[in-house]
């Protein structure tokens, strides 16, 4: 067996899935074909605000007693302090349940329920819920409230998440992310195009997307 980097477990963090994020670039100043990447001071502004939230996000899980993202004491890495919207999302959203969660989902059951779908199991083994659809079969929910600058990371660790749920359960589903409000194109593709649906609030009904079923020709 071969490591490509050695270090005492004291001085190593292992993220949980549900903080592996953050995602690298591609072309010039990233990592390319080689099989390690140390950017430079020279580099490209993308890679240098990468590596900003890397080390935002590992100073915050790496602190002793501090929880993630230093949520004892806010200003340390607080929205107003790093002005990252990635940051933003994660404080407001994934550090704990919020009530606009809880009331998103809420509102999606009842939608779902008096549109026929069945064995309705919210909260069970972190899933948000689980449903069955007479057109989707089992649906498996990861529900990520959020502001418009911060659908793509709602979106992004949804996604994670819900192919962490997946593989857990062991079984056949479609997997669908609900927000709060209507996501653009191009991140309704990142979604739909990796095989997720999305599910979306229009004031009182959703309306959903889904991949399209490829056909053989």
């Amino acid at each position: 067996m071969t490591f490509r980097i050695v270090a005492l477990a004291k001085n190593a963090i292992r993220l949980d899935l549900e903080d592996r994020t953050l995602v690298m670039g591609r072309g010039r100043g990233w990592m390319g074909q080689t099989p390690w990447w140390v950017p430079s001071s020279q580099t490209w502004p993308g890679v240098r605000k990468f590596e900003r939230q890397t080390r935002t996000l590992l100073d915050g899980l790496s602190r002793p007693g501090k929880t993630k993202l230093n949520k004892s004491k806010p200003g340390l890495n607080s929205a107003g302090a790093t002005g990252d919207d990635y940051l933003r999302y994660v404080e407001a959203h994934e550090v704990e349940i919020t009530p606009r969660h809880n009331i998103l989902q809420a509102k999606f059951e009842r939608f779902i329920a008096s549109d026929g779908a069945t064995e309705l199991r919210p909260n069970v083994a972190s899933v948000d819920l689980r449903y069955r659809d007479a057109a989707k079969g089992q649906v498996l929910v990861e529900v990520k409230p959020c502001e418009r600058p911060s659908v793509r990371y709602a979106i992004r660790t949804a996604i994670g998440q819900l192919l962490d749920y997946k593989q857990r359960a062991n079984e056949e589903a479609s997997l669908l992310i609900v927000l709060e409000i209507k996501p653009s194109d191009e991140d309704c593709l990142l979604a739909t195009s990796n095989g997720f649906g999305i599910a979306y609030l229009i004031k009182t009904r959703f309306e959903f997307l889904w991949p399209m079923v490829k056909t053989a020709s």
